[in-house]
């Protein structure tokens, strides 16, 4: 996980409505496929290779991609491939039962950066700036789907897929009290999104 690669990309230095940039993550199953020459864990796109493992829940705590799926039978319900979240604006994060919410904050204070406001502490993450818990939200216990965007599961051997319930849910999640805990966007790439296009690579 971490800020979507937009000059890795090609693309223009892309934000949300908020002026922050993107975050996403990258299937198991489907990292180091672009450049089969030089990734030794290239592997082939058959279907049951291409099944996601990224599980992605919306604001109700539906399934959307079941990233514990390890068969191809219905793989337009499997896993996602990657997700791409427009994190929004801070709000007081969800610490656990009893516990207070934390302010999100995104800063370099606690840490350093350098002009460009790259985090320079070892971990990124122990930047405020660079920490994806001052970006990604987590809903409020498991009324609320009880998922925490700022970490997942993501197994791809068989043993540890059902692991993989811990995944992404989708603001906004907001409780009875009408107080939002969630306002990240998501974008999910989903086996329907990605094979077509695959194929037709192949027929090219």
């Amino acid at each position: 996980m971490g800020r979507l690669p937009w000059k890795t990309l090609g693309l223009p230095d892309l934000r949300d409505a908020w002026g922050e940039r993107l975050w996403y993550a990258v299937s198991t199953r489907h990292k180091g496929l672009l450049n089969c020459t030089v990734s030794e864990a290239c592997l082939d796109m058959g279907p049951d290779t291409a099944l996601g493992t990224i599980t992605v829940r919306d604001a109700g705590g539906h399934v959307l991609h079941d990233g514990t799926l390890a068969t191809a039978h219905d793989a337009g319900r499997g896993g996602a491939a990657a997700v791409v979240i427009s994190p929004g604006p801070p709000l007081a994060r969800w610490a656990g039962g009893g516990e207070t919410p934390v302010i999100q904050s995104r800063t370099c204070e606690g840490g350093r950066c350098n002009g460009s406001g790259r985090c320079l502490t070892e971990p990124p993450t122990a930047t405020p700036k660079c920490d994806p818990r001052n970006y990604l939200d987590r809903a409020p216990g498991p009324a609320y789907t009880d998922e925490d965007n700022a970490r997942f599961v993501d197994r791809a051997d068989l043993a540890g897929r059902a692991l993989n319930r811990d995944g992404f849910v989708q603001g906004p999640v907001v409780d009875r009290d009408g107080h939002a805990w969630v306002n990240d966007r998501l974008v999910a790439i989903g086996y329907d999104d990605l094979m077509p296009r695959v194929m037709r690579r192949v027929g090219d």
